[in-house]
């Protein structure tokens, strides 16, 4: 399938880390996510903090920045 305006091919990358992501969240071992996400262009985002402590944040966030910063 090629890009056609408004459709575009699925991230299997993307798509097993969610599978992933909700197997370990059914087992109980994922108790809390912090995620940005583009859908359809546009910047949105989830979280759901339950059990997330501030220093937790700062630390996922610093680990997100390193990351961009690495891959630009």
């Amino acid at each position: 399938m090629s890009n056609v305006v408004g459709l575009t091919r699925p991230n299997t990358r993307l798509v097993e880390l969610l599978e992933g992501l909700v197997n370990d969240a059914k087992a109980g071992t994922l108790t809390s996510i912090a995620a940005v996400v583009l859908k359809n262009d546009e910047a949105d985002y989830a979280i759901e903090m339950s059990d997330i402590t501030t220093l937790e944040t700062i630390g996922a966030l610093e680990a997100l920045k390193h990351e961009l910063l690495s891959n630009s």
